[in-house]
C-alpha cells in the first residue's frame, strides 16, 4: 500500500468550519515537529585567548650621562595590546621616564666601571594575558670630564690620652700636653658647593684619606666630615669622633670598647637608636 502524504489525506477530507481550525493546527504542529533542529548540543566554546608577545628592543652600549631611548613593541594575534610597563631588573637604579608607555627613556648613571643595567618590558592584551622581554644596557665609564680637578685630603682628629701620675700611675685626668693626631677611618666625607649643597660624597679609608675626582674647575667647594656614630666590632675607633668633649664643668672622654659597654650606652634615650 502506498504511503500517502498528510496533504493527500487533507485533500480528501472535507470538514466544515468547525474542523478547519483543528486541521490547520495539526498541520502546523506536524511541520514544526518535523522541521526542528536535529542538534541536541550547545554552540561550541570560543577558542582560548592567545598570549601576546613582547619585544624590549636590542641590547645597547652607551656612555654614562647619555639619554637612552627604550623602544618596545607588542603584538597580539587575537586581540590588541592594552598596556605597556617598563621596569628595572638590575643595576644602578635610575628613573625611567614614561614607564607606562610603549617607548620610554632614561639617563645612563655615572659609573666607576662598565656596568650592565637590565630593563623589562611587560605587555598585557585586552583579555588580561601578558608577556615580557628584557633588554641589557651596558653603561661605560668615560672617566672624569675634561679639564676637571681632583680634591683630596685626610680626615683626622686629636686624641687626648689619659694622664697618669707616678709612682703608682693613678689617673690624673687628661694629658693635653700629649695630644696625638689620629685618622678618622670610615667617615662620611662630603663635597659641598658655595650654597652648602652636597655635590658628592665618599668614605675615608683606613688612613683617613678621601678623594673627589671630576670636580669642575674654578668652583668654590668645601669639604665636610660628618660626625657619626658607627658600630664595628669592639673597636671603639668606629665611634666618631673618639675624643674629649667640653661640658659645663669640665671635660668628658667618650669611648666604647666592648659589647656590654655598648649595650649600657644604648640603653640611654639619646643613644637608643644604636641598640644591637
Amino acid at each position: 500500500m502506498r504511503n500517502r502524504s498528510v496533504m493527500e489525506h487533507l485533500n480528501e477530507f472535507k470538514p466544515g468550519k468547525a474542523w478547519l481550525g483543528a486541521a490547520v493546527l495539526f498541520v502546523a504542529t506536524f511541520f514544526v515537529a518535523g522541521c526542528g533542529s536535529s542538534s541536541s548540543g550547545s554552540s561550541p566554546p570560543p577558542p582560548p585567548n592567545q598570549a601576546p608577545s613582547a619585544s624590549a628592543g636590542p641590547d645597547q652600549s652607551v656612555d654614562e650621562g647619555v639619554v637612552v631611548n627604550l623602544t618596545g613593541a607588542g603584538t597580539d594575534n587575537d586581540g590588541s595590546i592594552a598596556s605597556y610597563v617598563w621596569t628595572q631588573d638590575s643595576g644602578t637604579a635610575v628613573t625611567i621616564t614614561s614607564a607606562g608607555t610603549q617607548n620610554a627613556s632614561l639617563t645612563a648613571p655615572a659609573v666607576s666601571a662598565a656596568e650592565n643595567l637590565v630593563f623589562r618590558l611587560t605587555v598585557t592584551d585586552n583579555d588580561g594575558a601578558s608577556a615580557s622581554d628584557t633588554v641589557t644596557l651596558t653603561v661605560n665609564d668615560t672617566g672624569p670630564p675634561p679639564n676637571s680637578v681632583t680634591v683630596s685630603g685626610t680626615a683626622s682628629y686629636e686624641f687626648v690620652p689619659p694622664g697618669f701620675i707616678p709612682p703608682d700611675f693613678s689617673c690624673g685626668g687628661l694629658d693635653f700636653d700629649s695630644i696625638v693626631v689620629r685618622p678618622i677611618r670610615g667617615a662620611t666625607v662630603q663635597l659641598l658647593d658655595s650654597s652648602n649643597a652636597v655635590l658628592d660624597a665618599t668614605t675615608s679609608d683606613n688612613s683617613g684619606n678621601y678623594v673627589f675626582a671630576g670636580v669642575a674647575p674654578n668652583t668654590t667647594v668645601r669639604v665636610r666630615v660628618r660626625a657619626e656614630l658607627k658600630r664595628s666590632g669592639n673597636q671603639h675607633r668606629q665611634f666618631f669622633p673618639v675624643n674629649a668633649y667640653a661640658t659645663e664643668d669640665g671635660y668628658v672622654y667618650l669611648a666604647v670598647g666592648s659589647d656590654a659597654q655598648w649595650q649600657r650606652m644604648a640603653a640611654e634615650p639619646m643613644f637608643e637608636s644604636l641598640a644591637l
